[in-house]
């Protein structure tokens, strides 16, 4: 199996997993229940992409190039622990 396939398969399930869980809440559930597994559910995808990025970009990018990263690819591979709490809101316009 090629790297881009466990890492999609690893994101794939992570948010399957999460789906398949919010799927089965009856219709009265714990709302802080449920957000807290979906924050701790987002976080670990974030730590997948974290780790992914540290492991392949060296052997892509130099030193420099990695440098000039945008600022979200760059701080995940500076980072050497977990980054919690990190999303990403968009519209379409």
């Amino acid at each position: 199996m090629e790297a881009r396939e466990h890492f999609a398969g690893s994101v794939d399930s992570a948010w399957t997993s999460l789906a398949t869980w919010m799927a089965a809440l009856p219709d009265r559930f714990d709302p802080k229940e449920a957000l807290a597994r979906q924050e701790d559910q987002t976080d670990a995808v974030w730590e997948l992409w974290r780790q992914e990025l540290r492991a392949s970009l060296p052997r892509l990018l130099s030193a420099q190039q990695i440098r000039l990263l945008p600022v979200l690819p760059n701080r995940l591979m500076r980072s050497t622990v977990p980054v919690k709490g990190l999303r990403i809101y968009a519209t379409g316009r």
